[in-house]
Order: structure tokens, then C-alpha cells, then sequence
């Protein structure tokens, strides 16, 4: 039988006030705060065998629906600019670092495109934060659009910015475990849902991030899946090597697909050791 975990459960206005559903995780004498940021289509939800790896280990942990995402409020995959991502993640932030110690350490973990949402906050707003680790980062499509769907996405984005669309997701790749991609397939809070909008906005955020890479200036931690066939790999390569920051590490797990925290126990092991000692390290 596995042990369930504290969990308190609750909802935050945005600045426009879409109403966003948060997680908190808390662990008495904490020794650090860790938020994650969940990926396009899914939700806070998908992250509880994560959140009992890092409880178990002392951290305390804080997670949240993007809008549009799982039990946030919103149009499912949609968004009028990226902006209102990172304005959300901000509210989170300060909502979460009310609730511990002033000095206590606060580390941003993001996967896949809450990966991207993780880096670009950084560059922007990086000294609320005492590190920020990226999972598979949503920093470049596995594979570039074609040139015609992209100018039919742009003109759809301004004629009708809300019109959605099938994400093309290849889920299979999610995971060398069946049984999460299983469960992806069944989860009722899962979708599949994009707009042109989000598309356009998407693709603008990746290549800012990409052109930002040396503003990020406080320690990082990218773990990246080698055979992904949903984010670029290489992208990520080539972002880290950008990164202006000193204190820089670089996991790349070249046979392991998307979801590198749901991955199968024989390519999981690492990841999560990698992470720990990471963070063990930056404590």
C-alpha cells in the first residue's frame, strides 16, 4: 500500500482573475521549497510520485494548474499572450513564499513547456529564486513546423485567436512505462486542446528564451531526455552551453523519452538521484 502525503488543495486570483488551482505538499522543518510547473495538455496532478520522492527527502512542495489547464480556470490551451504565464507564476510565487521562512531556499522546477515557462521567468525575474531546474524543455519543437501550417496559425491568430485545435502530441513517447501513458490517455483532467493564439505565442517565447540564454545568472539544472520526440534535445544543448550562469549542470539521458520523472524505474533511478544530489548541493 503506498503511503499517501499531506496535501492541502486551494485556488489564487490572476491578475485578471481566472481562478488557479494550487497543490501544497508541506513537510515539517522543511529544508527547502521546490514549486513545479507541469507541461502543455496536463496538470499538477500527474506529478504526486515526484512530489513523494522530494517529500520523503525533506523538501516541501507547491504545484498549480497553468490557466486553461487542468482544475484552473480558462479555455483549455489557450492564452492571448505568454506573458499571462509568467504573470501567473509570479502570484504563485509570492503566494508560496509567504507561507515559509524568509530565508528559506526556493527552487522553480519546470517540465516541458512549464520548463520553458520556468527558464523565461528566470531570465526575467531570477533573483526570487534560488535555482530553477528545467525537465525536458519546451524550448524548440521535436520537429519544426511546416512553413504553411505556421502562416495559416499567425493569420488564424489574428482573425480568430481562440479557434483550437489538436495538439498532435505523440503520446506514446511520453514514457518507456506503458502503464503512464495508460493513465495519460484515461486522466479526465488530460487535454489535447491548443489554440492559434497559443501557438504563435509559443513559438515567440521559444526563440526569445533561446536568444536569452546568457541573462540567466543563478545556478541551473537542465535534465534532458536524449530520444524525446515531442521537445528538441538539442535545443536544450544548445541552450545550456549559452547559459551565462557559472553554476550550470547538465543531465542528458540519451535513451530515455519525454517524461524523463515518469520514466520506468530502470532510467527513472537516475533522474531522481540526479535531481536530489542537485539539490543537496545548492541547500
Amino acid at each position: 500500500m503506498t503511503e499517501k502525503i499531506s496535501e492541502i488543495t486551494d485556488h489564487v486570483l490572476s491578475k485578471d482573475g481566472t481562478r488557479l488551482f494550487y497543490r501544497h505538499h508541506p513537510v515539517e522543518n522543511a529544508r527547502a521549497a521546490i514549486l513545479i510547473a507541469h507541461g502543455l495538455g496536463e496538470h499538477s496532478g500527474r506529478y504526486a510520485r515526484l512530489t513523494k520522492d522530494l517529500t520523503s527527502e525533506g523538501f516541501t512542495v507547491f504545484s498549480y494548474d497553468h490557466r486553461g489547464h487542468g482544475k484552473s480556470q480558462g479555455k483549455r490551451g489557450h492564452i492571448a499572450r505568454f506573458q499571462e504565464y509568467i504573470d501567473d507564476l509570479e502570484i504563485m510565487i509570492e503566494k508560496f513564499r509567504s507561507a515559509l521562512s524568509k530565508d528559506a531556499p526556493f527552487f522553480l522546477l519546470g517540465h516541458s513547456m512549464g520548463g520553458l515557462i520556468a527558464l523565461n521567468y528566470a531570465q526575467q525575474r531570477g533573483n526570487t529564486l534560488n535555482g530553477v531546474i528545467a525537465s525536458s524543455p519546451g524550448l524548440a519543437p521535436a520537429e519544426k513546423p511546416p512553413a504553411a501550417k505556421v502562416a495559416v496559425a499567425r493569420l488564424m491568430s489574428i482573425l480568430m485567436p481562440a479557434f483550437s485545435f489538436d495538439n498532435e502530441l505523440e503520446v506514446r513517447f511520453l514514457s518507456h512505462d506503458q502503464k503512464v501513458v495508460d493513465a495519460y490517455l484515461a486522466d479526465p483532467l488530460v487535454h489535447r486542446r491548443i489554440t492559434a493564439r497559443w501557438g504563435i505565442e509559443f513559438m515567440k517565447t521559444t526563440e526569445e528564451t533561446m536568444k536569452n540564454a546568457n541573462r540567466l545568472q543563478i545556478p541551473v539544472l537542465m535534465q534532458v531526455a536524449g530520444d524525446d520526440r515531442l521537445a528538441n534535445p538539442e535545443a536544450s544543448r544548445t541552450f545550456f552551453t549559452n547559459i551565462a550562469s557559472d553554476d550550470k549542470t547538465l543531465g542528458y539521458y540519451e535513451e530515455m523519452y519525454h517524461e524523463i520523472y515518469n520514466e520506468a524505474d530502470n532510467y527513472r533511478k537516475q533522474v531522481i538521484n540526479d535531481l536530489e544530489n542537485w539539490l543537496n548541493d545548492h541547500i
